[in-house]
């Protein structure tokens, strides 16, 4: 038996159950006789399999008061059944409560992951900031060196400037990479965003 599903959004249509059961009849296979309300204008809660992706639970309820209930572990595919019922119903906004546990954990877990990598990003750069003052300093000394005709001290300087170019190229390349994965973590929480944002109503797209 498959668990229950843990996410779920939550919203209130200023419609009668009739024409969210039209909806319903329109858009799932359904084994037995069309849906509709019963005497009391409720209608019946209905269980579904999503064979899309990943197969998972699906579950939708109407209660009395035109409150709607959708349960869901893909936010996704909940987001897309609000689109259709909005589009379906006219509305172009809906006021919405959703949860959806384990997207949260993606998200914090990504946001941990962008506060390290801004840590690494930031001590990079007081490094490079640290070896540019030493460069200035050993390109003076070098140069002191020279017109001494001190060769000897003239090597050394220029061999530690060699070594710390080196290091500068080595933590630019890291610095690079750095950047570039902060880019696509941030770029992953805003995608959740605006898969959020599709749970509030008819095409939302932020």
């Amino acid at each position: 038996k498959r668990p229950p599903p843990k996410g779920y959004v939550t919203f209130k249509v200023n419609e009668r159950p009739a024409r969210v059961a039209m909806w319903l009849n329109q858009n799932f296979l359904l084994n037995d006789d069309e849906i509709a309300p019963d005497d009391n204008g409720n209608l019946p809660e209905l269980k579904f399999l999503c064979l899309r992706n990943k197969p998972h639970e699906f579950h939708f309820k109407m209660e009395s008061d035109t409150t709607i209930h959708i349960k869901a572990d893909d936010m996704d595919f909940c987001g897309e059944i609000v689109q259709s019922l909005a589009e379906y119903l006219g509305m172009e906004e809906l006021t919405s409560t959703c949860d959806f546990p384990d997207e949260l954990v993606r998200v914090e877990q990504m946001l941990l992951k962008a506060d390290e990598l801004q840590s690494v990003r930031q001590r990079l750069s007081t490094e490079m900031a640290d070896q540019s003052g030493l460069i200035r300093s050993l390109v003076v000394r070098a140069e002191d060196s020279r017109l001494m005709l001190d060769i000897k001290n003239m090597k050394k300087w220029y061999n530690q400037l060699y070594d710390i170019n080196q290091d500068l190229v080595s933590g630019y390349k890291i610095r690079v990479n750095n950047n570039q994965e902060l880019m696509e973590t941030l770029k992953d929480v805003n995608l959740i965003i605006q898969r959020a944002g599709r749970l509030r109503g008819k095409n939302r797209k932020n």
